[in-house]
């Protein structure tokens, strides 16, 4: 199937607009959903890991609150851009 998708790209004009319409918005759709996925993920810290251990709702009862929220948050977010380069990856070793 790579051949012909090789050989229909050749046409004039056809990597060009199949990059601007489709693939490009798709690949940043999946990029920003497991972002927004990682980013999501933080509720578990804020709402039960933080309170548990005495920090209170969000690390409100901390010396810097606003220290821990930022962690978490870039924590998670890192969490985020991991589970799209490791389906990435997966993607490039299978094959797909």
């Amino acid at each position: 199937w790579r051949a012909r998708a090789a050989a229909a790209a050749s046409a004039h004009g056809r990597t060009l607009k199949a990059w601007t319409v489709a693939h490009g918005p798709t690949g940043l759709l999946f990029w920003l959903l497991a972002l927004a996925v990682g980013i999501a993920t933080v509720a578990a810290p804020f709402l039960v890991m933080q309170p548990g251990m005495g920090a209170g709702l969000a690390a409100r009862r901390t010396p810097r609150p606003w220290l821990a929220r930022r962690q978490s948050l870039l924590n998670h977010a890192v969490f985020g851009l991991g589970l799209y380069g490791g389906a990435w990856v997966a993607q490039w070793v299978i094959g797909g």
